[in-house]
């Protein structure tokens, strides 16, 4: 090998080598509450839907629709402000960050907030509610559910019992922040209604708690029993 040819081999080499070190990183596939998402949406806003079995849709940026159709699905929204509609299954659904409206559909299922405002309503079933940043609505339906406000003013809705032949115990919980807890339970039948428990939060001075006489009201400074 000439000279010539060996600083010119020499050169590519080193540029190769460059080039190779400056490639970027391929990007993670996105995910949801740690599943690898099966449908994936745009920075744009998107409709995404999913399938009659289990999916996994992350919705990334953009004021997303999202629509779970049947199975355990996992949706998790991101920035904008999405609408996720879960319907049948035992489902899973984060909202993110922005005002997000959250229907978690009939079945047991576990709905979360995050930063901002979000509307929350949990259906039939045994469901868990988690408002999280924000002033938050936590809506329940039938079943024995579990809300949690977190911070800001939240406002709590548990009317579950209206048609319902059987009553159910609910938990209510406001975190910091003012908020309004409302467990009121089918009033044709009040003798068929079951105990609420509804925790205003410590270190506050507006909560309102209202319910049945056989209610338990903790932490609330203002209260009425219907």
């Amino acid at each position: 090998m000439n000279k010539k040819v060996a600083r010119s081999f020499f050169v590519v080499s080193v540029l190769g080598g460059l080039l190779t070190a400056a490639a970027p990183p391929a990007q993670a596939a996105p995910t949801c509450f740690g599943k690898r998402a099966t449908v994936v949406g745009t920075n744009r806003p998107d409709t995404l839907e999913g399938t009659a079995g289990p999916d996994v849709i992350a919705g990334l940026g953009g004021d997303d629709n999202m629509y779970g159709f049947g199975g355990p699905d996992l949706i998790c929204g991101a920035t904008g402000d999405d609408r996720v509609v879960a319907s049948r299954g035992v489902d899973k659904v984060a909202g993110g960050a922005g005002h997000d409206d959250l229907d978690g559909g009939p079945d047991a299922d576990k709905l979360y907030g995050s930063l901002g405002g979000d509307w929350m309503w949990a259906g039939p079933g045994n469901d868990y509610l988690e408002g999280n940043a924000g002033a938050d609505v936590l809506m329940g339906f039938y079943g024995a559910d579990k809300s949690y406000g977190g911070d800001g003013n939240d406002s709590f809705s548990d009317h579950e019992n209206y048609n319902d032949p059987v009553g159910y115990t609910d938990y209510m919980y406001g975190g910091a922040g003012n908020d309004s807890l409302d467990a009121r339970d089918r009033p044709d039948a009040p003798g068929a209604s079951a105990p609420d428990y509804l925790y205003g939060g410590a270190h506050t001075t507006g909560d309102w708690c209202s319910g049945e006489a056989n209610d338990v009201f903790r932490e609330c400074e203002n209260s009425t029993r219907y």
